[in-house]
């Protein structure tokens, strides 16, 4: 499942992370949709296998409100892995 997923972010541009926003209705800045961008794209291992230090940095570079937003994200989309 995690090869589908690497190949699924292989191909994943900035306009797929806008629309799955907007269409999720989330209040995220234009700027930390970026930065969520850079970190699926740059770090997409890091994340499967939940590496701390990554979720770490992406905390120290996104406010509160959407960094929790993310990790709902990831808890419910873990359970698929």
């Amino acid at each position: 499942m995690k090869e589908i997923i690497k190949n699924y972010v292989a191909n994943l541009t900035i306009d797929d992370i806008y629309s799955f926003i907007h269409k999720s209705n989330y209040k995220i800045k234009d700027e930390e949709i970026s930065i969520i961008y850079k970190y699926i794209k740059n770090y997409c291992d890091d994340i499967l296998n939940e590496n701390p230090e990554i979720f770490k940095k992406f905390h120290e570079e996104v406010c509160e409100e959407t960094y929790n937003e993310v990790m709902k994200l990831c808890q419910k989309y873990k359970k698929y892995l």
